[in-house]
């Protein structure tokens, strides 16, 4: 579920830019360009790392090592087979856009559905965004209801992307050094880039030894300014603790935003059709 609130997320912000008349347009790569590509894919990794250990903090019953924690991560996805919910995602930024006169801080109120079983997901953005976003474990196509475009891309071809929907401690440790230690009545997994990149220095996960859920999620930039930090709050819901609600804070150097998503009408392992993920 949370690489879909993720790419929620990421699709908000992107609405900020398009709603103030910036667009992408294709341009000859540049070397500069090539390097925030490369940047991206650090992104697109630590993503993919952060959905991994999203799902391996669940599992903590004690301190253990990252080979233990794999088989409790195994056995833990298992137990949630289907979800659906009903999102309400808040963004407000002030963040600097070039051609924009105004400074005010804009905000968007986003409604939506998502559906998710395994691999497969359905996200429909129906409030001011209509969008509907399908992954069928093999594809992802985005459909756009108000012009009716419509993008397909092939997982089997995208290697991280691939990898973000299955991300093994095996991979994790290629691209990351790992680390996990206790302190106070809580857990703290640390995740550092074994590439260097002008982005990202390290992820910290804070884990609740009360409860073993993950309460937070920060990420660094290489010099050790917080880029941003994630509270999640869970229900349990037919005998599962979800996540019903993120509060975001995200600070870049053109300003920052602030997220807040909230979960309503969560229905967990209940039976979801494999039809709602068919592309056509």
């Amino acid at each position: 579920m949370l690489k879909e609130v993720g790419f929620i997320l990421v699709q908000f912000a992107s609405n900020l830019f398009s709603a103030s008349g910036v667009e992408e347009r294709p341009a000859k790569r540049t070397s500069p360009q090539k390097n925030q590509e490369g940047s991206l894919v650090m992104f697109k990794k630590c993503l993919a790392v952060f959905l991994f250990m999203f799902l391996a903090a669940h599992c903590f019953a004690s301190v253990l090592t990252l080979d233990e924690l794999l088989v409790k991560v195994q056995g833990r996805q298992k137990q949630v087979t289907d979800m659906y919910a009903e999102t309400v995602t808040v963004i407000t930024s002030n963040m600097s856009v070039p051609g924009q006169e105004s400074k005010e801080p804009q905000k968007i109120a986003q409604k939506g559905k998502m559906w998710t079983k395994g691999e497969k997901s359905r996200i429909e953005m129906l409030e001011p965004t209509r969008q509907i976003t399908i992954n069928d474990g093999k594809k992802i196509a985005v459909i756009n209801k108000m012009t009716g475009q419509k993008y397909v891309q092939d997982l089997s071809k995208d290697k991280i992307g691939r990898n973000s929907q299955n991300m093994s401690l095996e991979k994790a440790k290629e691209y990351f050094n790992l680390s996990l230690k206790s302190e106070g009545n809580n857990y703290i997994v640390t995740g550092v880039p074994k590439e260097k990149n002008k982005i990202f220095g390290r992820m910290e996960f804070v884990i609740s030894a009360g409860d073993l859920l993950p309460s937070a999620v920060l990420m660094y930039t290489p010099d050790n300014k917080l880029i941003s930090k994630t509270v999640l709050q869970y229900q349990k819901i037919n005998s599962q603790m979800v996540p019903v609600k993120n509060i975001s804070d995200v600070a870049t150097p053109m300003g920052s935003m602030h997220i807040e998503m909230e979960y309503k009408n969560v229905k967990v392992n209940e039976g979801i059709s494999d039809s709602l993920f068919e592309i056509k």
